[in-house]
């Protein structure tokens, strides 16, 4: 049985497509004010709580959704049919785009990893700008593009960097959208994600995991507490990335 992709009930609305501050982030840039009104009379906003589905697997494909605020993280399941983390999207990303453009039913599943914020466009009217707006397609070819070099890059770190360079590099991804600096520089992190998804997301047995965590609060990179991260100088976090590359 399909299940809906809709967002849920009751939408609110917020600033258009034309000042959002995301316009000029991801593929809606190709689009000059004509083609972005017909999306955004098009559009929908959603806000999820921690935990609550985008779509969920086996669910068609209704439009393409655009991360305004928050953190969502896609599933898929493994081969013993264990849902396991595989990427992260930040505000000013596009979710979705492969199976909208691929047709057919998700093979994951897009989750609200902390309090979020989604525009959904639906995908008759994203056919028709696609239709006349050659720009706006390269613009998602590009996207794959990219997003295939991340994968790439994703293994190439999981077979050369060590582990706890791993965890470095993963901590520093969640700075901009999750953490926060005091006056004296020292970073707060405020995780979206479990140490299991952590180990999920890099490919690392839980064993491992509790290592390298232990090694980094040791030597006074990063102090783990629960999912609040402290990082008392950022330079020390870089340096166990930067080592190794």
């Amino acid at each position: 049985m399909r299940i809906s992709t809709r967002p849920p009930a009751a939408p609110t609305r917020v600033t258009c497509c034309l000042t959002c501050k995301w316009r000029h982030w991801h593929e809606l840039a190709a689009l000059d004010d004509p083609d972005l009104t017909v999306l955004d009379d098009a559009r929908s906003h959603h806000n999820y709580r921690s935990g609550q589905h985008l779509f969920r697997r086996g669910s068609a494909c209704l439009g393409l959704h655009a991360v305004s605020t928050g953190v969502i993280g896609i599933r898929k399941n493994d081969a013993r049919g264990n849902s396991v983390l595989v990427r992260l999207a930040f505000p000013g990303e596009m979710v979705g785009y492969r199976t909208f453009f691929s047709g057919g039913t998700y093979t994951g599943e897009a989750q609200a990893l902390m309090a979020s914020s989604v525009c959904f466009f639906e995908a008759g009217a994203v056919r028709d700008v696609l239709a006349r707006n050659s720009l706006f397609s390269r613009k998602f070819l590009d996207r794959m593009a990219r997003d295939l070099q991340a994968s790439e890059q994703h293994y190439l770190e999981q077979a050369s960097l060590p582990v706890r360079a791993r965890v470095a590099n993963l901590l520093l991804k969640f700075k901009d959208q999750c953490g926060v600096a005091d006056a004296r520089g020292q970073l707060t992190l405020s995780l979206p994600v479990s140490r299991q998804d952590i180990g999920e997301m890099l490919g690392i047995r839980p064993e491992t995991i509790a290592r390298a965590i232990h090694q980094l609060q040791q030597d006074g990179v990063a102090n783990f507490g629960g999912r609040t991260v402290q990082v008392p100088d950022l330079d020390k976090l870089l340096d166990e990335v930067e080592s190794h590359s």
